[in-house]
């Protein structure tokens, strides 16, 4: 079955780790992307004790540079007993990705090391199209893809094409809606991004190809600003799940084992 989570950037900083989880709980979610650094939060024990005492998920971490998520996948795995390579352990957020001649660059070194990097293509970040994308991922098959419904739109790209092409490797979906009205340009694109449903994405075709191919994994919602996170979550993830079960009962063997 497929999941539900959340990235918590929509609580910013100014976010108590109490505030998050009671919203994320009462919102209906099951994970969370952790926007915000473990320390801001009490640290990591505080983090993993109050996580799995709201039965809440880390699916991934995008605090700070790409070392720092690595060494903060890598504490959390062991502080918690799991190895870095289980499918449900935390993902290395990456929206860059830099090799050198012998192969011993910081993402290839975290890539051998059994930590499951996830390439997030991302609009005005070092990875931005899935030109750039594809060539990534097909140098490095052990790589999970992130794709964003939204930054890939942006970008050009056509996200049902980069979710069919590369399903098999998927750490997770972010559902990500944007008005295109704003414009694509670096000053105005992100006042775009809004709940999910009110935008300008195709989430029909979507969610199709995700129905067609069994998804089991994890639909991470993320939207970047709210003065009110706990609705404008739970307005996305009703959205979704409304979607999801519309699709689930079009089926007429119900055969949609993967929503």
């Amino acid at each position: 079955m497929s999941r539900f989570a959340i990235q918590t950037i929509a609580w910013g900083e100014n976010h108590t780790l109490e505030q998050i989880l009671s919203d994320v709980v009462t919102a209906g979610y099951e994970g969370i992307e952790l926007f915000q650094h473990p320390e801001e939060l009490g640290g990591m024990d505080r983090l993993i004790a109050a996580t799995q005492a709201a039965k809440i998920q880390i699916v991934g971490f995008c605090a700070g540079a790409f070392e720092e998520r690595c060494n903060l996948v890598r504490e959390y795995c062991l502080k918690t007993r799991i190895r870095t390579t289980e499918p449900h352990a935390p993902y290395v957020y990456c929206d860059e990705w830099k090799s050198s001649l012998d192969q011993n660059s910081k993402f290839e070194k975290a890539l051998s090391s059994g930590l499951r990097i996830a390439l997030h293509p991302h609009m005005y970040k070092p990875v931005q199209t899935m030109r750039e994308a594809e060539q990534i991922l097909d140098t490095f098959p052990m790589l999970k893809f992130l794709p964003d419904t939204a930054h890939i739109t942006i970008a050009g790209d056509d996200p049902v094409e980069a979710i069919r092409k590369y399903f098999n490797r998927l750490a997770a979906i972010h559902m990500k809606d944007w008005k295109e009205d704003v414009g694509r340009s670096f000053q105005f694109y992100a006042r775009g991004f809004c709940e999910l449903g009110d935008g300008d994405i195709h989430f029909n075709t979507i969610l199709d190809v995700v129905a067609r191919n069994r998804h089991r994994g994890w639909f991470v919602i993320e939207q970047d600003t709210t003065p009110t996170p706990l609705d404008s979550t739970s307005r996305s993830l009703q959205w979704l799940k409304d979607e999801v079960l519309q699709r689930r009962l079009m089926d007429p063997d119900h055969q949609l084992k993967g929503l």
